[in-house]
């Protein structure tokens, strides 16, 4: 006899009735390496998806909700399972931002979440956390502040935030800590991109190849997490 907690248990095949779609930052569109859409499709187990990028260079979650036509119309392709990856906060908490605190990234990425959901109450989210910031940045104190209350905040209550999966990304060593020892970044110098002045100079904003195949583990780890019983064709 199948016992009751393994209903539903099974994992969702990602074949062609399934699309994923990437919506984020530069570090998302593809600042040192691909897209990371384009990444998680090369991915043997995610393979049999579609997987689409809308994400933009310098968005923050303000942004990305008010000007969302590109995402909508993504999510809610029809015949499919719609999944959306998103995550946001270095550019929130920035100048773009205009120096948004921790609650306010919180509140603006669970509003950014429930607008998809309205427009399709079916989509599968799963939200990624930030990374911290350089600590050689004049606004290091305020932004790294924000960015570890928003992810500490996401890791303990990603569902509250409206999210189906979270993919942690203080749980890469290069990225578990504050932001506010420049040691931290130089004890990891190959996960940040050298455009930024990696190699102890202290300007750590992007992660590097190496960094961002550590950061598309983890998404691909949460997207594989999903079960078949979580998700319905839009």
């Amino acid at each position: 006899m199948l016992r009751p907690y393994l209903l539903g248990a099974a994992g969702l095949v990602f074949g062609s009735n399934v699309r994923v779609t990437v919506d984020g930052d530069s570090i998302d569109a593809g600042y040192s390496t691909a897209p990371i859409a384009t990444l998680l499709a090369a991915r043997p187990a995610l393979a049999g998806a579609t997987f689409a990028t809308v994400a933009i260079s310098g968005q923050t979650w303000a942004a990305m909700t008010s000007s969302a036509t590109d995402v909508d119309a993504s999510i809610t392709t029809s015949g499919k399972i719609n999944i959306l990856v998103c995550g946001e906060g270095t550019n929130s908490s920035g100048v773009a931002g205009g120096f948004r605190d921790g609650p306010g990234i919180v509140a603006d990425a669970t509003s950014y979440i429930a607008a998809r959901k309205a427009a399709n109450p079916k989509v599968v989210i799963v939200l990624r956390s930030a990374l911290p910031r350089s600590p050689s940045d004049a606004n290091n104190a305020v932004m790294n502040a924000a960015l570890n209350y928003s992810d500490a905040y996401y890791a303990a209550n990603w569902r509250t935030v409206g999210a189906t999966r979270f993919a942690n990304m203080r749980g890469i060593p290069a990225f578990a800590h504050d932001g506010f020892s420049l040691e931290n970044f130089q004890a990891y110098e190959s996960m940040w991109a050298t455009a930024d002045g990696a190699s102890g100079t202290g300007i750590y904003v992007h992660p590097s190849p190496t960094g961002v195949a550590a950061m598309v583990d983890r998404i691909e780890s949460a997207l594989l997490s999903i079960r078949a019983s979580e998700c319905q064709i839009t």
